[in-house]
């Protein structure tokens, strides 16, 4: 059977040309003999296309993959995919994963697919093609007729070394590498063992039996890579496990084959309080470049007792100083937009990130279905009232004393409180954007008239130095 995937990123920064999880659903229906494509939808062009695409190649099964923000779009595409062709429409992801009752949202689909998708995609596609009943397969709700079949879940899957290396020939890989620069992302483990209010993983974690966290073998891992050289050009790679410092006992023995075996520069994420000085020698030693940590906030006790995230500012800033005294960038993670946060609890979190060198953008706070935050924010009536807008990066969410214009004035200022130390915290957020704006026009113009005025030496230059004096003036 022929199987059309995509994974929604309309208005989102997670745009990286492929998704892990579709990549191992394809894997796993090739492995069952059935033919599979894979695409990104990021805007009304691609959707348009990925419609046509349908149209023309009439799969039997459209599987759609979508986060929270994402799912606001599935109701319309479904709908077109469903106008255009006779397929089997089905979503995936986070989403109706831990908020299955957003089938009744989409008419279009024709069920979801919960948790992990290797195996119920494969028995869907196995059953369509063959006629039997699809109705009873664990993970899938269902319609039937006016009614929706509720199926129980699987177990998570045990052995992650079982499953066959994710898919990667459904789609133009190449090109999604070039288009990154010649980065190759890899990604060894399925789940977390932390509780942070805002973040899915302790909720997904309590819908299964079985160990929530799992991490492949170091045979496998590395494996992968080597697999994915003898294919693929790239010079650097990119490992997006959430935090690769869990098992020290794996990370000594995968980055010591690594540093021998690949050798390739590389990015990674670890966490605070998992992570020693010795664990930080290594990773510079098989090519760490770049080291990407949560600090999430800068106040602690806003940070441990309404995110859940024990860790000290003192460790913090311990970690990020041994990165920088190896030699390693760092790339801080920091939200701004809380339930009960405020603007000078804001100013603690720009604080520390000043204090460590954070360069990069904050986040905008999203409230994800059966999360902590995300059940106060249901609970209070603070879900955002629109679906359509650009994730992470656009406050949508007024809290009381917090209000939506302050955390985007909060947002937009952050890299320019970050960067310009010199700006006082104290002043207006307000003031601070005017005051910068006003310094990077001066900046531009400088610039602007220096390279005038050396194009115009090097004209006078190329004439051989005649009218020198004239030409300025002399």
């Amino acid at each position: 059977m022929n199987v059309s995937l995509a994974y929604l990123v309309v208005n989102s920064p997670q745009d990286t040309g492929y998704n892990y999880g579709l990549g191992y659903v394809a894997a796993a229906l090739r492995q069952g003999g059935h033919e599979v494509d894979l695409t990104t939808l990021a805007d009304a062009d691609d959707v348009t296309a990925f419609r046509e695409r349908v149209r023309s190649r009439g799969p039997g099964i459209v599987g759609l993959s979508a986060t929270t923000s994402q799912f606001g779009y599935v109701p319309e595409i479904a709908g077109a995919i469903k106008a255009a062709s006779g397929a089997f429409v089905v979503c995936g992801g986070p989403h109706p994963t831990l908020l299955p009752e957003c089938l009744l949202e989409a008419p279009g689909l024709d069920g979801i697919v919960r948790g992990e998708g290797e195996e119920p995609l494969r028995e869907l596609a196995d059953a369509l093609e063959s006629g039997a009943d699809f109705r009873t397969i664990k993970n899938g709700w269902f319609r039937d007729g006016e009614a929706i079949v509720k199926n129980p879940l699987r177990p998570f899957v045990h052995d992650l070394d079982a499953l066959p290396f994710p898919d990667k020939d459904c789609l133009d890989y190449q090109g999604v590498i070039d288009r990154a620069g010649g980065v190759n992302r890899f990604i060894f483990s399925r789940g977390c063992t932390f509780g942070c209010t805002y973040c899915s993983n302790r909720a997904l974690s309590r819908l299964a039996e079985g160990a929530y966290f799992r991490q492949q073998s170091v045979d496998r891992a590395i494996g992968e890579i080597l697999h994915d050289r003898e294919r693929y050009r790239f010079n650097r790679v990119v490992i997006d496990d959430d935090t690769i410092t869990l098992r020290k006992d794996w990370f000594r023995d995968f980055f010591t084959r690594y540093r021998s075996e690949v050798g390739l520069p590389f990015t990674c994420n670890v966490r605070v309080g998992t992570v020693d000085r010795d664990m930080l020698g290594l990773l510079r030693e098989a090519g760490c470049g770049t080291v990407v940590m949560g600090i999430e906030h800068g106040n602690e006790a806003f940070r441990r007792e309404v995110l859940k995230r024990p860790m000290t500012n003192r460790q913090i800033v311990e970690t990020f100083d041994a990165c920088h005294a190896l030699g390693m960038k760092t790339f801080g993670q920091a939200i701004v937009g809380f339930p009960r946060e405020n603007k000078r609890l804001f100013l603690d979190t720009v604080r520390v990130c000043r204090r460590v060198g954070v360069r990069n953008p904050i986040s905008i706070f999203q409230p994800y279905p059966a999360t902590e935050l995300g059940d106060l924010c249901r609970k209070e009536g603070w879900l955002p009232g629109r679906r359509g807008f650009r994730e992470r990066r656009e406050a949508v969410i007024s809290f009381p004393g917090f209000g939506k214009e302050e955390i985007q004035l909060c947002a937009d200022a952050f890299p320019i409180l970050t960067q310009s130390t010199w700006i006082p915290l104290g002043l207006p957020l307000k003031w601070t954007l005017r005051i910068w704006r006003a310094v990077d026009l001066g900046r531009y113009v400088v610039r602007r008239v220096g390279q005038r005025l050396v194009e115009k030496a090097r004209r006078v230059l190329a004439g051989g130095g005649r009218g020198v004096h004239a030409a300025f003036g002399g």
